[in-house]
């Protein structure tokens, strides 16, 4: 059985750059060729409360940098002057390993 490819999101989309800052280790990371996108939706947290996520970040494990990036739940982002608390992390998969990261928010 022939299983399709998982094509890398394309660099045209990847426009946008971010500031990941790790509060306890005090140390900031520079994000690059990432995906961007403020929203204005309702989400709700691991224990049932409701939260309005803010923006939605995606970093592709080939296109984005730097490369072997690992988000963690205490991070905080910095894009265009505002500060974002990570609400969710997802792990979106490819054939065997991780094609991308969609990261909530709030």
């Amino acid at each position: 059985m022939n299983e399709m490819k998982v094509m890398p999101i394309p660099k045209e989309l990847l426009t946008h750059s971010a500031v990941a800052k790790r509060v306890a280790a005090n140390t900031t990371t520079a994000l690059t060729r990432i995906r961007f996108e403020k929203k204005a939706s309702r989400g709700y947290s691991k224990d049932g409360a409701a939260n309005s996520v803010s923006a939605v970040l995606y970093f592709d494990c080939e296109n984005s940098k730097p490369e072997g990036f690992v988000f963690t739940d205490d991070m905080i982002i910095l894009h265009e002057e505002q500060a974002y608390a990570i609400h969710t992390l997802n792990a979106v998969m490819g054939q065997s390993d991780v094609h991308h990261y969609r990261v909530e928010l709030v």
